[in-house]
């Protein structure tokens, strides 16, 4: 029998029963045994031209302040996500505010395509909806790869 359990929480694999997990790279702990599974993650902000047309479209991940932001909260964790992004080879996050605070990162994007605000996913999540021109990536310059998935 196959028994999965599918959410973003980060638990301890051991004490929780489980003979697996498929975690991104970066939190990953050190003794842990991990098998690459796929290339590197980027995160990509991205808005509908809708939104772009009504409120302007950020130069800056600075300029996110002044946006709505679709926010995403980490299962477990009691504050939402700061936006990771790299600028002059740092990492650096930004606070972001906005209309909503979801879990599900689908319904993250939803919002986008119906013009709420600014969301912040991976490229592999976004890329039906750029494809289709329901979003425009935005500040891709600060978005850089990081450590994918991984078979621990």
């Amino acid at each position: 029998m196959l028994d999965l359990t599918l959410d973003d929480e980060v638990v301890d694999i051991v004490a929780g029963g489980y003979d697996a997990a498929i975690r991104i790279g970066e939190v990953i702990e050190q003794d842990m045994i991990a098998i690459k599974l796929g290339p590197d993650l980027r995160q990509v902000t991205v808005a509908s031209p809708d939104y772009l047309v009504r409120r302007g479209t950020p130069q800056h991940p600075h300029d996110l302040a002044s946006h709505c932001c679709i926010g995403w909260r980490w299962t477990g964790h009691e504050a939402p996500y700061r936006w990771e992004l790299l600028e002059d080879g740092r990492w650096f996050d930004v606070a972001v505010d906005g209309p909503v605070i979801t879990n599900l990162e689908e319904f993250g994007l939803q919002a986008a395509v119906d013009g709420l605000g600014i969301a912040f996913s991976t490229q592999q999540m976004i890329a039906p909806y750029v494809a289709t021109g329901r979003l425009v990536p935005l500040l891709e310059p600060w978005s850089a790869p990081f450590p994918g998935y991984y078979l621990c």
